[in-house]
């Protein structure tokens, strides 16, 4: 049963009262990564970055939670960690899977 045996979350009341959306990811297997890389024409022809499909989801998470059971995932787990902050604070790729441009090509998968 692969559980985990503990999940620290810190500060006086890191949740409160609300609604809180969690993602529970896996650690990434070999040469598995966060994102992945797409190049479209319309887009200055540049690639932009989309969420990995095992992942679909953990953008929107406001909580993040890798789910690491054995000592060999731990450097995998802390990029996924490493990734998602990148996420937070990078303009370009934010914009690429959260802002409007990421919103256009979801849209566009989604044949709207």
């Amino acid at each position: 049963m692969n559980y985990s045996t503990a999940v620290l979350l810190e500060g006086d009341d890191p949740v409160g009262f609300v609604d809180l959306r969690v993602f529970v990811a896996p650690p990434p297997e070999a040469g598995e990564e966060l994102f992945v890389w797409r190049r479209h024409l319309g887009i200055a022809n540049r690639p932009t970055a989309a969420i990995a499909e095992r992942y679909a989801g953990i953008q929107r998470a406001q909580m993040v939670i890798v789910n690491i059971r054995a000592v060999l995932e731990r450097s995998a787990g802390e990029q996924i960690v490493a990734d998602i902050v990148r996420l937070r604070t990078d303009k370009e790729l934010f914009d690429d899977i959260l802002g409007f441009r990421g919103q256009q090509a979801a849209d566009h998968r989604r044949g709207r």
